[in-house]
């Protein structure tokens, strides 16, 4: 199964003026595709991101044509009654990944959506343009479906069953620090573009968040995005001629933490997710290697365990190479 990743936020609800199709609708092809949404959590506190596995499989005995280079490869729908469904606009942008182009019987594919903190936009009249405008309302505590959808066509879309995440308000040290993030509109791009400077002094805002508040379920969320946001800096710097004086801080600080996420045991989603990438970013292959067996023990069946055992092999076969090397 071929995994790609796409992260999309919540931006403004789309009218979608296309058809519904049930899931399991056989087309002329013979192809019968079915669609199943897997959140991280079902039940998440308000402003926590939730990570959102769609999977489109063909159990069809036909090859369905798919869309290549493309952001509606699949798309999140959300509703509140679960009768009324709206999309997921991809306004924030998307990573675009190419597919297969075609899906083969007993074929799948997943992507992962990460939707910051289950937020809502209301739709607001503007009384001067008579309009309706975006605004960004945090959710509050209640149920919200999801489910996943497919875009067959210029007239059509394959939908699946919905699944329900329970929206909870924040108590004790959470609390604390969503009261914190409210304020930092930095939270929502750090989150979705981790690539994007920001300002150090907001960067730093966030470190002091974690090394503050450990435990709290945010803090796991924050120590993973900054792992990110320092990685990308490391990799810009490395990228460009005669600075490499610079490099250095960056990825020692992106490998401080993810190691962190990675001991942080909140939400076990994230702290897969960590040693993923700390195991990619160190330069020794026997630390690599002990970072993916560690990983790999704390999770034998999880969301990335394909990536694992990819890192794991790979250090594995350099060592047993450099072993084997008779110089």
């Amino acid at each position: 199964m071929r995994i790609l990743s796409f992260a999309i936020s919540l931006y403004v609800f789309g009218a979608s003026s296309v058809a519904i199709m049930a899931q399991d609708s056989e087309n002329q092809s013979g192809a019968r595709l079915s669609l199943s949404v897997t959140p991280h959590k079902t039940e998440v506190l308000v402003g926590e991101p939730v990570i959102i596995r769609l999977t489109i499989r063909n159990d069809g005995t036909g090859t369905q044509e798919m869309h290549t280079f493309r952001p509606q490869v699949g798309m999140i729908q959300i509703s509140s009654d679960g009768k009324v469904y709206r999309d997921y606009d991809d306004g924030w942008g998307a990573y675009l990944h190419t597919v297969p182009q075609k899906l083969a019987p007993g074929g799948s594919i997943s992507s992962d959506f990460i939707v910051l903190g289950t937020f809502l936009y209301e739709v607001k009249q503007n009384p001067r343009q008579g309009t309706a405008t975006p605004q960004l309302a945090w959710s509050q505590a209640a149920p919200v479906h999801l489910r996943g959808c497919y875009h067959v066509g210029a007239e059509s879309d394959i939908c699946g069953s919905s699944t329900v995440v329970r929206i909870q308000i924040p108590q004790g040290d959470d609390a604390a620090v969503w009261a914190d993030l409210q304020g930092l509109k930095e939270y929502i791009e750090l989150a979705h573009y981790p690539a994007r400077p920001v300002q150090q002094d907001v960067a730093d805002t966030f470190g002091d968040i974690v090394r503050k508040h450990p435990t709290s379920t945010y803090s796991h969320y924050l120590a993973l995005f900054l792992g990110k946001y320092y990685r990308s800096q490391y990799w810009a710097a490395a990228n460009r001629p005669g600075i490499s004086s610079i490099v250095k801080e960056p990825v020692s600080t992106a490998l401080k933490y993810f190691e962190a996420a990675a001991n942080m045991t909140q939400v076990p989603v994230i702290q897969e997710e960590a040693f993923v990438h700390w195991a990619e970013l160190v330069d020794d292959e026997q630390t690599r290697l002990g970072i993916c067996e560690r990983a790999l023990k704390l999770f034998p069946v999880g969301w990335y365990t394909s990536q694992l055992q990819t890192r794991r092999t790979y250090a594995a076969e350099v060592i047993a190479a450099r072993a084997n090397d008779p110089k």
